[in-house]
């Protein structure tokens, strides 16, 4: 049930946001799923369950690659270098040096045939598979297996100099002898998707959503406050920015290392998001069967708020109830009465005028907020040019 925390009162100014919104970056591949997205200047790959797909111009024309890869089912898909890796489900890992025209089939270990992660750093070359773990310490020209004490790995970062293994019954660090259990506060559920970043380690789960370590994997804490949907496919980050990408509800955005997640969905299209891939000042989505989107990362910031006391009391008292807030304005005579609710975004979820001799509730206001995802939004209540706002959470 969701319910209206602390309430913040403020002078409250929204910004002109400059967020467009989500643009359609390439043709749905005959409504295959894009599993994994990686690039290299202005080569763009994707692993689709229908082959790995190549553009050779930022995402504008694609083609499908062949070259020698012999199972379409593309599991995953990382570039490091000169160098292309593509995982498939069911004749094992494959790697390129000239952008996918042709392919190596490497031998990466007796039962790695299934890939289900890679994960690149230099010349290192590590691939999850239902065998445990494969490493390449020269690009991929030869290999060792270094697991397993689990039989899967379905994500793989490196991370400080360790390697994080993401399996079906939780988490395991490997630092260079041996594997650790990781899984002090984590669930016991499948570990679909892990990122790193700004002394954040990030783990998406299945029906249990985000989790973040902040001391290397040594302990971690759930991270869900505005989330609705707990099955995280992909998670991303740059800096404090981390984006999560769901199976049925489309991506959340935090912009205060996931304190706050709020629904970002504007122009996408299809909202079962499997992979995420930030590249320079743009953010990729694969999705289900709607192809690639991409957004500008310089988008996704907070509105402007200004948190000056405000002379003249527009709001005289408030209070919380379950699933909706009622307000008593201050003696307003005449005037035009706007009321807006916005998500920290500047997003304009409700804009209502009245004229104060019309307005129904006279000086009061009763919002509902039953319908709402989970988040923080800024109720702006603005008269002539006097204006005062509330900061909700709703969780």
């Amino acid at each position: 049930m969701k319910t209206i925390g602390s309430v913040l009162i403020c002078l409250f100014l929204i910004s002109a946001n400059l967020y467009s919104g989500w643009n359609k970056l390439c043709p749905n591949f005959n409504e295959q799923k894009v599993r994994s997205i990686a690039v290299n200047g202005s080569s763009y790959f994707a692993a689709t369950s229908n082959g790995v797909h190549f553009s050779s111009n930022n995402g504008v024309n694609w083609q499908k690659l062949g070259g020698g890869i012999y199972n379409n089912d593309i599991r995953a898909v990382a570039v490091s270098g000169n160098y292309v890796y593509a995982g498939t489900y069911g004749a094992g890992l494959y790697y390129s040096t000239n952008n996918g025209q042709s392919w190596v089939n490497p031998d990466i270990g007796q039962v790695a045939f299934d890939v289900t992660s890679i994960a690149v750093s230099g010349n290192k070359v590590a691939v999850g598979h239902y065998g445990g773990v494969s490493l390449s310490d020269n690009s991929g020209l030869t290999w060792e297996e270094i697991g397993p004490p689990f039989t899967s790995a379905y994500s793989l970062i490196f991370y400080n100099n360790t390697i994080i293994a993401g399996t079906y019954k939780g988490l395991y660090i490997y630092s260079g002898s041996e594997w650790k259990e990781s899984n002090n506060g984590l669930p016991n559920n499948k570990i679909i998707t892990l990122a790193g970043g700004n002394n954040i380690i990030w783990a998406g789960t299945e029906g249990a959503g985000v989790y973040k370590s902040t001391d290397n994997g040594n302990s971690w804490s759930a991270a869900n406050n505005g989330i609705n949907y707990m099955t995280i496919n992909s998670i991303t980050v740059d800096g404090d920015k981390v984006f999560a990408g769901t199976k049925t509800n489309g991506i959340y955005f935090s912009n205060d290392a996931g304190a706050i997640w709020n629904s970002v969905n504007e122009g996408l299209t299809n909202l079962s998001v499997y992979s995420l891939y930030i590249n320079g000042t743009d953010i990729l989505a694969g999705t289900e069967t709607g192809g690639i989107f991409k957004a500008n990362l310089s988008d996704f910031e907070p509105s402007s708020i200004n948190d000056k006391v405000s002379e003249y009391k527009l709001i005289e008292s408030y209070h919380l109830y379950k699933d909706e807030i009622s307000i008593e304005l201050n003696n307003i005579d005449n005037g035009e009465i706007k009321i807006g609710i916005y998500n920290v975004l500047g997003f304009d979820i409700l804009n209502e005028f009245y004229k104060n001799k019309d307005y129904k509730f006279q000086n009061n206001v009763s919002i509902n907020t039953s319908s709402y995802p989970n988040g923080a939004y800024f109720l702006l209540i603005q008269v002539n040019e006097k204006s005062e706002c509330i900061k909700l959470m709703v969780e």
